[in-house]
Order: C-alpha cells, then sequence, then structure tokens
C-alpha cells in the first residue's frame, strides 16, 4: 500500500487527490507545520529535504509532486491522466513543468512576503510582474472543464494547488477564467474526498 507523508495547508493534497481519482487505497502519515508555516522536523527523518509530498511505495521512497504524480499514473492507473497523443502529451508536459517552476516559485515569494511582513520596493515589483504574467499565461491556456478538455490530467491536478493558494493570497481576482477553472476541479468528488481526509490546501482567509 502507498503510504504518503502529508503536511497540512502544502502541495501533498495533490497526492491524496489523485489517490482518489484512481480509487486505491493508501495510508496517511499526518504532520503539522509549525509556527512561521514552517514543515517539523520530522520530515528530515523521512527524507532530506524535509519537505512533503513524500511517498514511500514498493521500496520506493519518492519527492517531488510531479514526479510522484507521474509515477502513480504510470503505476496504478495505466497513464490514463497523461495525454498519448505527442502534440497533446508535450503541452501537458510544459504545463507539469511550469507549474513549478514560474507560478509555484512567484506564489512561494509571495507567500514568504506576507509572513515577514511584506514585500518592498525593486523586489516587490520584479515579484508582481512575474506573477502576473505566470498566472496571466494559465488564464490563456486553460479549456473547458479542464486544462486539456475533458479529461482530468496531471496537469489538472499540478495547478489546483497553485490556483488555491493564489486565491488565498489575492491574487486571482483578476483571472476569471483561472477562477471557475479552480471552482470546477474543487468539485470533483475525489477532490471533496482527499480535502475531507487531509485538510485544505490553504489556511483559513
Amino acid at each position: 500500500m502507498v503510504t504518503v507523508h502529508h503536511l497540512n495547508f502544502s502541495r501533498s493534497t495533490r497526492i491524496l487527490w489523485l489517490l482518489e481519482e484512481i480509487g486505491m487505497p493508501y495510508e496517511i502519515v499526518g504532520y503539522v507545520r509549525e509556527p512561521g508555516f514552517r514543515a517539523p522536523a520530522e520530515l528530515r527523518a523521512v527524507h532530506p529535504l524535509g519537505k512533503a509530498p513524500v511517498i514511500e511505495d514498493g521500496g520506493h521512497l519518492i519527492a517531488e509532486s510531479a514526479v510522484i504524480l507521474d509515477y502513480l499514473d504510470r503505476t496504478y492507473a495505466d497513464g490514463r491522466f497523461t495525454p498519448r497523443d505527442g502534440a497533446a502529451r508535450l503541452r501537458h508536459s510544459e504545463m507539469m513543468h511550469f507549474a513549478e517552476a514560474a507560478i509555484g516559485s512567484s506564489l512561494r515569494t509571495n507567500l514568504y512576503g506576507r509572513l515577514t511582513g511584506g514585500l518592498t520596493g525593486t523586489f516587490a515589483a520584479i515579484i508582481e510582474r512575474d506573477t502576473g504574467a505566470a498566472l496571466g499565461h494559465v488564464e490563456t491556456q486553460i479549456s473547458e472543464p479542464y486544462f486539456q478538455g475533458d479529461g482530468l490530467t496531471l496537469a489538472d491536478v499540478q495547478l489546483g494547488y497553485l490556483l488555491d493558494l493564489a486565491s488565498y493570497l489575492g491574487l486571482l481576482s483578476d483571472y476569471p477564467s483561472a477562477t471557475a477553472y479552480l471552482g470546477r476541479l474543487k468539485e470533483r468528488d475525489a477532490f471533496k474526498k482527499a480535502v475531507s481526509v487531509g485538510g485544505p490546501m490553504t489556511p483559513p482567509a
């Protein structure tokens, strides 16, 4: 059985969500953030990065959301959450990497700014520019109902957490398509089950 090392208010909800979509059993080992939004030291005993998500399965210890999602999809879902067509697959892969490299890094900086009294000066302007560019790209790329049409993909799972974080930070109001898309993701039964098991992706406002 897959063991998920799950940290509250974190990306590890993505893993619970996909496991619920697949419909397979799993075990959760839960961790609670410390003051300052820090992950607890116990996670370093699981993986040197000291972060979540991390899964254990079949003798493997795997970190990083995108890698875990891909592993679970290939191992337990016959790749049904990844497009098979060459062009669609390439676009999907691009969004999987863009999500964390561009959106994730900008939002993480915004979050740290909130936790430390706010970003200022030129640095604040740079982050605002980069965040707007990243969210603006998502706004123009998503389809209906999901990123690449009718079928849920790993990219949707990857984007869901980040858009929820953007909403929590008050950064999504200028992006109506992304806002509506996030709402559709949250209506999925598997998403609701993941949240009921692991808690919300972001803290209370």
